[in-house]
C-alpha cells in the first residue's frame, strides 16, 4: 500500500489519461490531412472540423490543468536535481542544512499503559536539521535534534531553532562561509518572517546564504530519514521496558542507540541534541508579492534575490515594509526603521493564487481559469518541459 502520495501528481495522471483517450483522437481526426502543422487551434483545419465545438470544450477541460501538472512535475524534478548538484559541488567552507519538523513525540510510552495514561501523555515538538559538509574530500553528515515543550511550530519556533543550530559549537567549529538551507513548503518555513530572518541575521552570519524549497507535496528529505530512524529506535527502546518521561530522557535514548550502532559499523553517526525555549515577541516581515511562487531566496546587498526555481531566472526585491521592533533572543535583536518601497517586478499570474489554494485535487486541476503565461520578466523556464 502506498501512502502520502501527492494529490496533484495523482490527479494529473488521471487528467493525462483522459486527455490521451478523449482529446488526442479528436485532434488526430481534425488534422488527418495536415502536413507539418502545429496541430492546435490555430490550424485552419479545425475551422472546418465537424466536431469543432466538442474539441474546443475537451481542450478547455483537460489541456489547461495538464499544463499545471507538467509545471508541477518539472518543478519537482528540477529542485531534486539542484539539491543533488549542490551536494556534489560542496567544497571546504560550504554547508547544506536540511530542516523539517517531525510529528510530536509522546512521552511516557511503555509496554503496559492504563487508559488514562494513553490519552494524557505529554507531547513534545521535534525539529531536525541534517548538516552536510565536505571534509578531506568526503561529504560528512551531522544531525541536530531539537525538542521543546512549545508545540506551536510557527515562525518564531523555526527562527529560534535555526539560530541555536548555527550558534552551537558543533556548527561554529567548521567556520562555514556559505550556507544553503533546504526545506519543504510548510507555512512555518515559507513566510515573510523567515525571509526577513534570512535577509537580516543569516545574511550577516555568512558570506553567502540561500534558502531553497522542494516542490509542494514533495518535501521528503534527509531529515525525514532521520525521523524514521528515531521513531524506530524509540519503539525498540520502549519494548525493552524503558520509559521516557521527559526531553532529557529522550535525548539519552538517542545517544544510547547511537553508541550501540557506532560500535558495530565503520560509518560513525554524529548528532547534537538541543533543548529549545522559544522566545516570544514581534518579528520582522519582508513583504514580497507572490511569495508562494518562489522556491529560491538569496539576499544580495540591500535586495532579496528570488527565483521560481533554484539556479534559474532571478527577480530582485527591496524591503517593502518592516516592523518597528524585531524579535529578541538573548543578546540578538533585529530591528529596522519602517520603510516602504515597491518591488522591481510584479507577477500577476493565476499561478500565485493557485499555489496558495488548499482544495481537493479535482477542483485544483480542473476547475480553474485559462492558463496565463508568465511574461518575459518573470521566472518561467526558458525551455519547455514535456512528460
Amino acid at each position: 500500500m502506498q501512502t502520502d502520495k501527492c494529490h496533484i501528481c495523482e490527479s494529473g495522471k488521471k487528467v493525462k489519461a483522459a486527455f490521451d483517450s478523449k482529446v488526442i483522437p479528436l485532434i488526430n481526426e481534425a488534422h488527418k490531412n495536415c502536413k507539418n502543422c502545429s496541430r492546435d487551434k490555430f490550424c485552419s483545419a479545425e475551422d472546418t472540423f465537424p466536431d469543432k465545438l466538442k474539441l474546443q470544450k475537451a481542450r478547455q477541460l483537460y489541456q489547461e490543468p495538464l499544463q499545471l501538472w507538467e509545471e508541477h512535475v518539472f518543478s519537482n524534478k528540477h529542485q531534486q536535481e539542484q539539491f543533488k548538484l549542490q551536494q556534489e559541488s560542496l567544497k571546504s567552507g560550504d554547508a547544506i542544512l536540511v530542516v523539517d519538523y517531525k510529528e510530536n513525540i509522546s512521552m511516557g510510552e511503555s509496554l503496559i499503559q492504563l487508559g488514562q495514561d494513553f490519552y494524557n501523555r505529554p507531547q513534545r515538538a521535534f525539529f531536525g536539521g541534517v548538516l552536510l559538509y565536505k571534509e578531506q574530500d568526503t561529504i560528512k553528515k551531522h544531525h541536530f535534534d531539537i525538542m521543546s515543550k512549545d508545540l506551536s511550530k510557527d515562525t518564531l519556533w523555526t527562527i529560534a531553532a535555526i539560530t541555536d543550530i548555527i550558534n552551537h559549537e558543533d556548527f561554529k567549529k567548521h567556520k562555514f562561509k556559505s550556507l544553503s538551507i533546504w526545506s519543504d513548503n510548510a507555512n512555518h518555513f515559507k513566510n515573510k518572517g523567515i525571509v526577513a530572518f534570512l535577509y537580516t541575521y543569516l545574511n550577516d552570519a555568512f558570506e553567502n546564504v540561500q534558502w531553497n524549497f522542494y516542490e509542494r507535496y514533495h518535501g521528503k528529505s534527509l531529515a525525514d530519514v532521520r525521523f524514521s530512524v528515531i521513531s524506530r529506535d524509540y519503539k525498540i527502546y520502549t519494548q525493552e521496558g524503558k520509559i521516557v518521561h521527559e526531553i532529557d530522557d529522550f535525548f539519552q535514548m538517542i545517544q544510547t542507540r547511537q553508541e550501540e550502532k557506532n560500535r558495530h559499523q565503520n560509518h560513525q553517526i554524529t548528532s547534537t541534541q538541543i533543548k529549545l525555549k522559544v522566545p516570544r515577541g514581534i518579528y520582522l516581515r519582508f513583504a514580497i508579492n507572490g511569495l508562494q511562487l518562489y522556491r529560491h531566496f538569496r539576499p544580495s546587498g540591500n535586495v532579496m534575490i528570488t527565483s521560481c526555481w533554484t539556479n534559474h531566472t532571478e527577480c530582485r526585491h527591496h524591503p517593502e515594509a518592516w516592523e518597528d521592533v524585531g524579535i529578541c533572543k538573548g543578546n540578538l535583536k533585529y530591528g529596522f526603521k519602517k520603510r516602504e518601497e515597491k518591488t522591481d517586478t510584479e507577477h500577476a499570474t493565476y499561478l500565485i493564487n493557485l499555489l496558495r489554494k488548499k482544495s481537493d485535487a479535482t477542483k485544483l486541476l480542473v476547475e480553474r481559469p485559462p492558463w496565463k503565461k508568465l511574461d518575459s520578466s518573470s521566472c518561467k523556464p526558458s525551455v519547455s518541459a514535456s512528460y
